[in-house]
């Protein structure tokens, strides 16, 4: 896996058998196994809208489900937070 795929060069990505296409968050799909597990994760991204939007990077996407797997530190998260937070 790449965070950089374009940084790859064509002999290097040669060298692969297998390449994996990994887009970050989508809408669909995502929940497919167990649907009451992301719900409240859906809920929280779809209301902020800003926070879901960096989830399209396959890394953020990686953090902001550390962080939503503390219930702790998501109890923290109120709109004012957030807003500081992508300021």
């Amino acid at each position: 896996m790449n965070s950089r795929p374009n940084a790859v060069i064509e002999a290097m990505s040669n060298r692969f058998e297998q390449k994996v296409d990994n887009t970050g968050w989508d809408s669909e799909g995502n929940f497919e196994y167990d649907k009451e597990l992301g719900t409240p994760l859906k809920i929280f991204l779809d209301t902020y809208s800003q926070i879901k939007e960096i989830c399209a990077v396959p890394i953020n996407t990686a953090l902001i489900c550390l962080v939503w797997s503390d219930q702790a530190i998501r109890d923290k998260f109120q709109k004012k937070t957030v807003i500081k937070i992508l300021i």
